[in-house]
């Protein structure tokens, strides 16, 4: 088997379990967002708070269940951390910059959350839940 295809079938299966893992997030998100833009929160802020409240959900799932065989690598916390909060001023800008062209509010976050959200696997696969030993 090459380096390459003993590869795609480590990474797949992580990478299925990571896009579980995100739908749930993205439900989580979107609900919450629903909600802040409901209550009054400008749907800016409101995406950056929902895409922090699927995060707290992601890192427990994606450290106990997609990247579990990796162990942990030392301050995986403070590097999921960064990258959420990247990952939400990331969502928040997109949706400003599409609400400012005309886009409804939900239309926009449908748009930006995924687009996000596979930015972000190749981050937590390379600088947060990578091998204990790197």
């Amino acid at each position: 088997m090459s380096a390459t295809a003993g590869m795609v079938r480590v990474e797949a299966p992580r990478i299925v379990r990571f896009c579980v893992v995100g739908v749930a997030n993205t439900a989580i998100a979107l609900g919450a967002f629903a909600l802040l833009v409901a209550l009054g929160l400008p749907a800016p802020v409101a995406s950056g708070v929902a895409f922090a409240v699927g995060a707290v959900n992601s890192f427990q799932l994606n450290r106990r269940w997609t990247f579990a065989g990796l162990g942990i690598a030392r301050h995986a916390l403070l590097r999921f951390a960064a990258t959420q909060g990247a990952g939400a001023l990331a969502s928040a800008g997109g949706v400003f910059v599409l609400e400012h062209a005309g886009w409804p509010e939900m239309a926009a976050e449908c748009v930006i959350l995924p687009c996000v959200t596979a930015a972000l696997y190749s981050v937590s696969r390379l600088l947060v839940f990578r091998s204990a030993s790197i």
